[in-house]
């Protein structure tokens, strides 16, 4: 079974190189074989967590956040109906922006 898979991709995989379609040479050969046409991500650095795990950090970096989108949109740089305050989250509460 293995070697029809095989033979039945190498044969896909040279048809949909000739494909004049970028969509379906990606979906294709992505799907036929994933170990050579998969996307690969590397990342160099540090992940902290910090701002998920710790309700106090997280809504520090929600208050962060939402200051930066009031200001964008006070500035003008946000698209319309991309920023729009209602009310403040409850984590938010007392705190000044």
């Amino acid at each position: 079974m293995d070697d029809a898979y095989e033979e039945a991709a190498d044969t896909l995989e040279a048809k949909v190189l000739d494909s004049p379609e970028p969509v379906l040479k990606i979906f294709m050969l992505k799907g036929m074989r994933p170990e050579k046409y998969r996307e690969r991500f590397e990342h160099s650095g540090r992940i902290d967590h910090a701002d998920v795990t710790d309700p106090e950090a997280r809504d520090r970096r929600l208050t962060q956040l939402l200051a930066v989108a009031l200001q964008r949109a006070a500035d003008g740089k946000a698209p319309a109906g991309d920023v729009e305050v209602a009310s403040v989250p409850v984590g938010l509460v007392g705190v000044d922006l």
